[in-house]
Protein backbone atom coordinates (compact mmCIF):
# COMPACT_ATOMS: atom_id res chain seq x y z
CA UNK A 1 0.00 0.00 0.00
CA UNK A 2 2.87 2.40 0.79
CA UNK A 3 4.45 1.67 -2.59
CA UNK A 4 1.04 2.14 -4.25
CA UNK A 5 0.61 5.58 -2.68
CA UNK A 6 4.18 6.60 -3.48
CA UNK A 7 3.83 5.68 -7.15
CA UNK A 8 0.46 7.36 -7.57
CA UNK A 9 -0.73 9.80 -4.86
CA UNK A 10 -4.43 9.81 -4.04
CA UNK A 11 -5.16 13.20 -5.59
CA UNK A 12 -3.45 12.14 -8.80
CA UNK A 13 -5.40 8.87 -8.91
CA UNK A 14 -8.74 10.61 -8.45
CA UNK A 15 -7.95 13.21 -11.09
CA UNK A 16 -6.85 10.55 -13.56
CA UNK A 17 -9.91 8.36 -12.93
CA UNK A 18 -12.16 11.36 -13.54
CA UNK A 19 -10.29 12.00 -16.78
CA UNK A 20 -10.78 8.42 -17.92
CA UNK A 21 -14.55 8.85 -17.71
CA UNK A 22 -14.36 11.13 -20.77
CA UNK A 23 -12.61 8.53 -22.94
CA UNK A 24 -14.65 6.68 -25.58
CA UNK A 25 -16.06 3.37 -24.42
CA UNK A 26 -14.45 0.53 -26.34
CA UNK A 27 -15.70 -3.02 -25.95
CA UNK A 28 -13.31 -5.91 -25.71
CA UNK A 29 -13.48 -9.68 -25.62
CA UNK A 30 -11.66 -11.93 -23.21
CA UNK A 31 -9.19 -14.43 -24.63
CA UNK A 32 -11.01 -17.47 -25.86
CA UNK A 33 -14.40 -15.80 -25.35
CA UNK A 34 -16.88 -13.99 -27.52
CA UNK A 35 -19.68 -15.39 -29.66
CA UNK A 36 -18.13 -14.37 -33.00
CA UNK A 37 -15.41 -16.64 -34.31
CA UNK A 38 -13.81 -17.98 -37.47
CA UNK A 39 -15.87 -21.17 -37.45
CA UNK A 40 -12.74 -23.30 -37.71
CA UNK A 41 -12.43 -26.61 -35.88
CA UNK A 42 -9.50 -28.75 -34.65
CA UNK A 43 -8.24 -31.04 -37.37
CA UNK A 44 -9.02 -28.64 -40.22
CA UNK A 45 -6.25 -27.59 -42.59
CA UNK A 46 -5.25 -23.99 -43.28
CA UNK A 47 -2.61 -23.81 -45.98
CA UNK A 48 0.12 -26.32 -45.05
CA UNK A 49 -0.98 -26.42 -41.40
CA UNK A 50 -3.37 -28.62 -39.43
CA UNK A 51 -5.17 -26.98 -36.51
CA UNK A 52 -4.71 -28.64 -33.12
CA UNK A 53 -6.45 -26.43 -30.56
CA UNK A 54 -7.51 -22.84 -30.04
CA UNK A 55 -5.01 -20.87 -27.96
CA UNK A 56 -6.95 -17.61 -27.72
CA UNK A 57 -9.05 -15.04 -29.52
CA UNK A 58 -9.60 -11.31 -29.54
CA UNK A 59 -11.31 -8.58 -31.51
CA UNK A 60 -9.40 -9.23 -34.73
CA UNK A 61 -8.16 -12.81 -34.82
CA UNK A 62 -7.92 -16.27 -33.36
CA UNK A 63 -4.62 -17.92 -32.56
CA UNK A 64 -4.39 -21.69 -32.96
CA UNK A 65 -1.77 -24.22 -32.04
CA UNK A 66 -1.04 -25.92 -35.35
CA UNK A 67 1.51 -28.18 -36.98
CA UNK A 68 2.87 -28.62 -40.48
CA UNK A 69 0.75 -31.15 -42.33
CA UNK A 70 2.57 -31.21 -45.69
CA UNK A 71 5.54 -33.26 -44.50
CA UNK A 72 8.01 -30.46 -45.19
CA UNK A 73 9.25 -30.47 -41.58
CA UNK A 74 8.00 -31.05 -38.05
CA UNK A 75 7.08 -27.88 -36.17
CA UNK A 76 4.33 -26.68 -33.89
CA UNK A 77 3.42 -23.05 -34.49
CA UNK A 78 1.03 -20.37 -33.30
CA UNK A 79 -1.18 -19.79 -36.33
CA UNK A 80 -3.02 -16.47 -36.40
CA UNK A 81 -6.27 -16.34 -38.40
CA UNK A 82 -8.94 -13.65 -38.95
CA UNK A 83 -11.93 -13.99 -36.63
CA UNK A 84 -14.43 -11.51 -38.08
CA UNK A 85 -15.15 -13.11 -41.44
CA UNK A 86 -17.72 -10.49 -42.41
CA UNK A 87 -14.92 -7.90 -42.29
CA UNK A 88 -12.35 -10.15 -43.97
CA UNK A 89 -11.29 -7.59 -46.60
CA UNK A 90 -10.16 -5.08 -43.98
CA UNK A 91 -8.55 -7.81 -41.91
CA UNK A 92 -6.55 -9.07 -44.87
CA UNK A 93 -4.94 -5.63 -45.14
CA UNK A 94 -4.18 -5.65 -41.41
CA UNK A 95 -2.57 -9.08 -41.82
CA UNK A 96 -0.40 -7.77 -44.65
CA UNK A 97 0.76 -4.92 -42.41
CA UNK A 98 1.42 -7.29 -39.51
CA UNK A 99 3.32 -9.68 -41.80
CA UNK A 100 5.59 -6.89 -43.02
CA UNK A 101 6.20 -5.69 -39.46
CA UNK A 102 6.98 -9.17 -38.13
CA UNK A 103 9.30 -9.89 -41.03
CA UNK A 104 11.34 -6.81 -40.10
CA UNK A 105 11.82 -7.88 -36.47
CA UNK A 106 14.39 -10.39 -35.26
CA UNK A 107 15.13 -10.21 -31.56
CA UNK A 108 15.57 -12.86 -28.82
CA UNK A 109 12.72 -11.37 -26.79
CA UNK A 110 10.25 -11.13 -29.69
CA UNK A 111 8.38 -14.25 -30.83
CA UNK A 112 9.82 -15.41 -34.15
CA UNK A 113 7.91 -15.02 -37.40
CA UNK A 114 7.98 -18.08 -39.70
CA UNK A 115 5.79 -17.49 -42.71
CA UNK A 116 2.49 -16.17 -44.03
CA UNK A 117 0.10 -16.96 -46.81
CA UNK A 118 -3.46 -17.34 -48.04
CA UNK A 119 -5.06 -20.77 -48.16
CA UNK A 120 -7.23 -22.21 -50.94
CA UNK A 121 -10.35 -20.70 -49.36
CA UNK A 122 -8.85 -17.21 -49.34
CA UNK A 123 -8.12 -17.22 -45.60
CA UNK A 124 -4.93 -15.29 -44.71
CA UNK A 125 -2.72 -16.70 -41.98
CA UNK A 126 0.43 -15.84 -40.06
CA UNK A 127 2.70 -18.55 -38.69
CA UNK A 128 4.73 -17.65 -35.60
CA UNK A 129 6.77 -19.23 -32.84
CA UNK A 130 4.61 -21.11 -30.37
CA UNK A 131 5.73 -19.80 -27.00
CA UNK A 132 4.98 -22.05 -24.03
CA UNK A 133 4.96 -19.52 -21.26
CA UNK A 134 2.97 -17.59 -18.68
CA UNK A 135 1.89 -13.92 -18.80
CA UNK A 136 4.45 -11.65 -17.17
CA UNK A 137 2.33 -10.70 -14.14
CA UNK A 138 1.22 -14.30 -13.57
CA UNK A 139 4.83 -15.54 -13.74
CA UNK A 140 5.94 -12.97 -11.18
CA UNK A 141 3.08 -13.67 -8.77
CA UNK A 142 3.22 -17.46 -9.00
CA UNK A 143 6.90 -17.41 -8.07
CA UNK A 144 6.53 -14.61 -5.51
CA UNK A 145 9.39 -12.76 -7.14
CA UNK A 146 11.00 -9.82 -5.40
CA UNK A 147 11.32 -6.35 -6.89
CA UNK A 148 14.81 -6.99 -8.30
CA UNK A 149 13.67 -10.13 -10.15
CA UNK A 150 10.55 -8.40 -11.47
CA UNK A 151 12.56 -5.48 -12.79
CA UNK A 152 15.03 -7.87 -14.44
CA UNK A 153 12.16 -9.37 -16.43
CA UNK A 154 10.83 -5.93 -17.32
CA UNK A 155 14.28 -5.01 -18.64
CA UNK A 156 13.93 -7.83 -21.14
CA UNK A 157 10.61 -6.32 -22.24
CA UNK A 158 12.24 -2.91 -22.57
CA UNK A 159 14.99 -4.36 -24.75
CA UNK A 160 12.40 -5.83 -27.10
CA UNK A 161 10.33 -2.64 -27.24
CA UNK A 162 13.42 -0.47 -27.74
CA UNK A 163 14.49 -2.71 -30.61
CA UNK A 164 11.03 -2.39 -32.20
CA UNK A 165 11.15 1.39 -31.81
CA UNK A 166 14.57 1.48 -33.46
CA UNK A 167 12.91 -0.33 -36.37
CA UNK A 168 10.25 2.42 -36.25
CA UNK A 169 7.55 0.01 -35.05
CA UNK A 170 5.09 0.99 -32.31
CA UNK A 171 3.44 -2.06 -30.72
CA UNK A 172 0.29 -0.26 -29.43
CA UNK A 173 -0.99 -3.22 -27.38
CA UNK A 174 1.55 -3.86 -24.63
CA UNK A 175 -0.09 -5.83 -21.80
CA UNK A 176 0.71 -8.93 -19.69
CA UNK A 177 -1.07 -11.39 -21.99
CA UNK A 178 1.15 -10.24 -24.87
CA UNK A 179 4.31 -10.72 -22.81
CA UNK A 180 4.99 -14.36 -21.99
CA UNK A 181 7.80 -15.75 -19.84
CA UNK A 182 9.18 -19.20 -20.71
CA UNK A 183 10.22 -21.87 -18.23
CA UNK A 184 13.81 -20.69 -18.58
CA UNK A 185 12.80 -17.17 -17.52
CA UNK A 186 13.06 -15.60 -20.97
CA UNK A 187 10.55 -13.00 -22.11
CA UNK A 188 8.79 -13.20 -25.48
CA UNK A 189 6.84 -10.23 -26.79
CA UNK A 190 3.82 -11.28 -28.88
CA UNK A 191 1.05 -9.94 -31.08
CA UNK A 192 1.92 -7.03 -33.35
CA UNK A 193 -1.61 -7.13 -34.79
CA UNK A 194 -2.29 -3.46 -34.08
CA UNK A 195 1.34 -2.35 -34.38
CA UNK A 196 2.20 0.55 -36.63
CA UNK A 197 5.14 1.49 -38.79
CA UNK A 198 5.90 5.09 -37.82
CA UNK A 199 6.69 6.19 -41.36
CA UNK A 200 3.17 5.12 -42.38
CA UNK A 201 1.19 6.83 -39.61
CA UNK A 202 -1.95 8.41 -41.01
CA UNK A 203 -4.57 10.00 -38.76
CA UNK A 204 -7.45 8.71 -40.89
CA UNK A 205 -6.18 5.13 -40.67
CA UNK A 206 -5.69 5.46 -36.92
CA UNK A 207 -9.26 6.64 -36.47
CA UNK A 208 -10.52 3.76 -38.62
CA UNK A 209 -8.50 1.28 -36.58
CA UNK A 210 -10.03 2.49 -33.33
CA UNK A 211 -13.56 2.53 -34.74
CA UNK A 212 -13.53 -0.78 -36.61
CA UNK A 213 -11.08 -2.85 -34.58
CA UNK A 214 -11.65 -1.20 -31.22
CA UNK A 215 -12.01 -4.53 -29.46
CA UNK A 216 -8.38 -5.30 -30.32
CA UNK A 217 -7.28 -2.45 -28.07
CA UNK A 218 -6.98 -2.87 -24.32
CA UNK A 219 -8.30 0.21 -22.48
CA UNK A 220 -6.56 -0.62 -19.18
CA UNK A 221 -3.13 -0.30 -20.81
CA UNK A 222 -3.78 2.03 -23.76
CA UNK A 223 -2.49 5.59 -23.83
CA UNK A 224 -5.06 8.43 -23.95
CA UNK A 225 -4.09 9.38 -27.52
CA UNK A 226 -4.58 5.79 -28.68
CA UNK A 227 -7.98 5.58 -26.99
CA UNK A 228 -9.03 8.87 -28.56
CA UNK A 229 -8.01 7.74 -32.06
CA UNK A 230 -5.23 10.32 -32.35
CA UNK A 231 -1.89 9.78 -34.05
CA UNK A 232 0.58 7.91 -31.87
CA UNK A 233 4.32 7.47 -31.64
CA UNK A 234 6.74 5.58 -29.39
CA UNK A 235 5.51 7.50 -26.34
CA UNK A 236 2.23 5.57 -26.49
CA UNK A 237 4.15 2.33 -25.83
CA UNK A 238 6.09 4.02 -23.03
CA UNK A 239 2.80 4.93 -21.37
CA UNK A 240 1.69 1.28 -21.52
CA UNK A 241 5.04 0.18 -20.11
CA UNK A 242 4.49 2.56 -17.20
CA UNK A 243 1.14 0.92 -16.43
CA UNK A 244 2.81 -2.49 -16.67
CA UNK A 245 5.64 -1.41 -14.34
CA UNK A 246 3.11 -0.13 -11.82
CA UNK A 247 1.20 -3.41 -11.93
CA UNK A 248 4.17 -5.75 -11.49
CA UNK A 249 5.40 -3.67 -8.53
CA UNK A 250 2.09 -3.18 -6.69
CA UNK A 251 -0.11 -6.07 -7.86
CA UNK A 252 -2.82 -3.70 -9.13
CA UNK A 253 -3.29 -1.38 -12.08
CA UNK A 254 -3.10 2.37 -11.38
CA UNK A 255 -6.61 3.20 -12.61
Amino acid sequence: QVLHEALLPVDSRISRIEGLQTLPKIGFAADGGGSVNSGLQPGQHVGPYQLIRLLGSGGMAEVWLAQRADGAFQREVALKLPMLTRMRKGLEQRFVIERDILASLEHPHIARFYDAGIDAEGLPYLSMEYVQGRPLTTWCDERRLGIRERLALLLQVLEAVQYAHEKRVVHRDLKPSNILVTQSGQVRLLDFGVAKLLQEVRTTEQTQLTGVYGRALTPEYSSPELMNGDSVDARSDIYSLGVLLYEILTGTRPY
